[in-house]
C-alpha cells in the first residue's frame, strides 16, 4: 500500500524469508496495485539491521514484532536507523 503513495520514493522490505521477498511480495504488490519498482528487498533478521544510523524517515512493522527474539533489542535497532524526528 505504501508503494502507491506519490510522496514515498523508496521502501526497504526486510524479511528473513527468500520466499516472502521473491514470490509473495511481488504477488501481493500486484494484487494491491502497488509499485514494485519502489521496493528494495532486504534479506535479513531483526538484528542487526544492516543499514547505517539515521537513514529512514519511517519504520513500519507489519505482523512482525511478535517474532523478534528480543523485542527491546529489535526496537533499539529500529530507533538507531531512524532519522532524528523519524516515526
Amino acid at each position: 500500500m505504501l508503494s502507491t503513495r506519490q510522496n514515498i520514493e523508496r521502501i526497504y522490505a526486510l524479511d528473513a524469508s527468500r520466499n516472502n521477498l521473491g514470490q509473495m511480495l511481488p504477488e501481493l504488490s500486484k494484487l494491491m496495485e502497488g509499485n514494485l519498482d519502489k521496493i528494495i528487498r532486504v534479506l535479513g533478521l531483526f538484528t542487526p539491521i544492516l543499514i547505517e544510523d539515521d537513514y529512514f524517515d519511517l519504520a513500519v512493522a507489519s505482523a512482525a514484532l511478535h517474532h523478534a527474539p528480543d523485542l527491546a533489542e529489535c526496537l533499539a535497532e529500529v530507533y538507531r536507523v531512524l532519522k532524528p524526528g523519524g516515526f
